[in-house]
């Protein structure tokens, strides 16, 4: 009796020590009011409410300095760019938010002619994700790319412990440490890319070709037709692409054929991908990704035409 008595005592502490990380874990994340996974936790907290919101990956987070767009246009505006997170994987998050938004007028969703479509074929940085996987809106979202990895994060006791890694315990140390609690995003989620010292134009590209998803193209659809529904305009941004980047796809006017597509469920459809700006690559840190500088005028042109678009008395 003695060893069964010791065996329930180290497993009745073992569960107890999980529960206890796995709380002080989740605890530090919903804590974290800054970056990509300050973004996340503002939006599934409805905390983030703004008149213009910007979406998509990095070509949204590096592109959109939502900071001079809201001194031009006089609307609140905010980036919700998040690195390598097209609407594959944010669809659940975007879904979250425009069920609760209030302020929301506009919203901006920013597509690359290279990986606007793209497949997921696994959740990317789910360690920025993991402490919001009861969500529902995300939990659905992220069943559709890896269901076998959220089916376990369900159902086995403690599995989701595997999913964080050592970026999840920095967070744990920083939340021990530090007081602060207002969201900090002095660039209104903008994170402009330094110029890069790679030279672009003189490589020989081979050709390749986009695959247009069907399953992302849906989501992008059904986004559209619920902004709508909520009165919020939809707004779909093809961003720059260095025109040699250009050149190299096979299906480029394809691509843009397929975006013009959501213009028939009352999205606004602005092709930047082949711009004055696409033929300098003095502006570009590679063929889809504008630097500081590109985004700088990236930016003002596209306030531009956003004000002559939506504010202008005279359209």
């Amino acid at each position: 009796m003695r060893l069964y008595s010791k065996i329930g005592f180290v497993i009745v502490i073992t569960i107890g020590l999980l529960l206890t990380i796995e709380y002080c874990i989740e605890n530090a994340m919903n804590n974290v009011k800054e970056g990509e996974i300050g973004k996340i936790n503002a939006v599934v907290q409805h905390e983030l409410d703004h008149e213009v919101t910007i979406w998509g990956a990095s070509t949204a987070y590096v592109h959109f300095d939502a900071q001079k767009m809201t001194n031009k246009l006089g609307l609140s505006v905010f980036n919700m760019g998040i690195d390598g997170t097209n609407i594959e994987q944010y669809y659940g998050l975007l879904k979250e938010y425009l069920e609760y938004t209030k302020n929301g007028e506009f919203l901006v969703i920013a597509m690359d002619i290279h990986g606007g479509f793209m497949k997921r074929q696994a959740l990317y940085n789910i360690h920025k994700w993991t402490h919001h996987l009861s969500n529902d809106n995300i939990k659905d979202c992220f069943s559709t790319i890896d269901s076998q990895l959220m089916w376990k994060c369900e159902n086995v006791p403690f599995y989701t412990l595997t999913v964080y890694n050592k970026h999840n315990f920095r967070f744990v140390r920083n939340s021990i440490l530090s007081t602060d609690s207002i969201w900090n995003f002095p660039k209104r989620g903008y994170g402009p890319n330094p110029a890069s010292k790679m030279k672009l134009g003189n490589q020989i590209e081979e050709k390749q070709k986009v695959n247009i998803n069907k399953s992302v193209s849906k989501k992008i659809e059904n986004i559209c037709v619920l902004a709508k529904s909520k009165g919020i305009k939809p707004i779909i941004v093809i961003t720059p692409c260095f025109t040699k980047g250009y050149e190299a796809l096979v299906n480029a006017d394809e691509v843009v054929s397929s975006i013009r597509e959501y213009e028939k469920v009352g999205a606004e459809v602005f092709n930047y991908s082949q711009c004055e700006i696409s033929k300098d690559p003095s502006l570009f840190n590679d063929y889809t990704h504008l630097n500081e500088k590109g985004a700088d005028q990236f930016s003002e042109l596209f306030a531009e035409d956003f004000m002559n678009k939506f504010q202008n008395k005279n359209n």
